[in-house]
């Protein structure tokens, strides 16, 4: 099993096809958004909250630029307007990279949301590996990230930022461009339109399970390093969220406050929603930026899905990467 995602991967990084006409043109197309599904069983509150998250359907337009032809994957460069107009020119386009699989027929589909910061490499591998053993993955630069970080100097927004507006803006933005990104999965011709799922890391795996919870377009998701309760995270008081906690407390906001005022964009507002069966998630014990508390919580608000706990810290995860590897492509590719 494992020798099937690591010869993939050697595939893709030594032995590129070296025309560079085999690489195709430009595409280009239109797609068309879809509305929310929404429950019998879901609260007015839940309702008022999807809303905002359900704008009317429309078409948008996308380009697809080819990158790399490999041998086991196609690497292209997607760009599609974001549904959220902002200050910020460079914001309002969505960057993505489209790993699709060689192989004949209709394939599951990923889309993949990245980490707070650094570098993107692990998604980019993980992108790679699966579109190589057969998932179509779809890599999502969120707000503000990579290309979509302004370039006249101004401080980019933050989702995590004491500017609760600002914050519940932001991450309301990212939504809409993963919603749509989902639907441009859905309408390729390679892929299984009803087998979309996210794979989220840390960040990513926190809007992703806030995604799951609003769209239930999405299917079979895996949510790594993830958790609920975003005001808890916060002022646990990590290396990555100290500064926040401290900016939140000389402002007078409280840990209570601060779950009221971000309850819009806490997993835990929409988890009761999915279908638990459709969930993996994937931490470690002695995760030190998400507490264990706060992956429990989100794992019972999903229902108690299956979540494999390593004896691991939220850095020493990628370890372990190999078995994560095998349990994506196993849960992904369930039928």
């Amino acid at each position: 099993m494992i020798r099937r995602l690591v010869l993939p991967l050697l595939l893709l990084v030594v032995l590129p096809l070296r025309a560079e006409e085999v690489l195709g043109p430009m595409q280009e197309g239109t797609c068309k958004s879809r509305r929310l599904i929404f429950r019998e069983d879901d609260s007015k509150e839940t309702l008022d909250l999807l809303k905002s998250y359900d704008p009317p359907s429309e078409e948008f337009g996308w380009k697809l630029e080819p990158k790399a032809n490999l041998i086991a994957v196609r690497h292209h460069h997607l760009t599609f307007p974001s549904a959220v107009v902002t200050e910020v020119p460079e914001n309002n386009t969505v960057h993505a990279e489209f790993y699709q699989p060689r192989g004949e027929g209709k394939h599951p589909g990923l889309v993949i949301l990245h980490h707070l910061g650094g570098s993107m490499e692990a998604e980019e591998i993980i992108g790679g590996m699966l579109a190589a053993d057969g998932i179509a993955c779809l890599l999502v630069w969120m707000p503000y990230y990579e290309q979509r970080a302004p370039k006249d100097g101004r401080k980019k927004e933050e989702i995590f930022s004491t500017d609760l507006d600002a914050s519940r803006a932001v991450t309301r933005q990212a939504i809409l461009d993963v919603r749509r990104a989902g639907d441009w999965l859905a309408a390729r011709p390679e892929v299984e339109g009803k087998r979309i799922g996210i794979m989220g890391i840390s960040l990513g795996a926190i809007i992703g399970s806030m995604a799951q919870g609003i769209d239930l377009h999405f299917r079979k998701s895996v949510f790594v390093l993830g958790g609920g309760d975003l005001a808890a995270i916060v002022f646990n008081g990590s290396n990555e969220t100290e500064d926040a906690k401290k900016a939140m407390e000389a402002k007078g906001v409280t840990l209570d406050q601060l779950r009221e005022a971000w309850k819009p964009m806490d997993p835990l507002t929409y988890a009761p929603r999915v279908r638990t069966k459709d969930i993996l998630m994937v931490n470690g014990r002695r995760d030190e930026i998400i507490p264990p508390d706060c992956t429990e919580r989100l794992h019972e608000a999903f229902g108690g899905p299956t979540i494999k706990w390593y004896p691991a810290t939220h850095y020493s995860l990628v370890a372990y990467l190999p078995d994560v590897l095998l349990r994506i492509r196993r849960h992904v590719k369930e039928e």
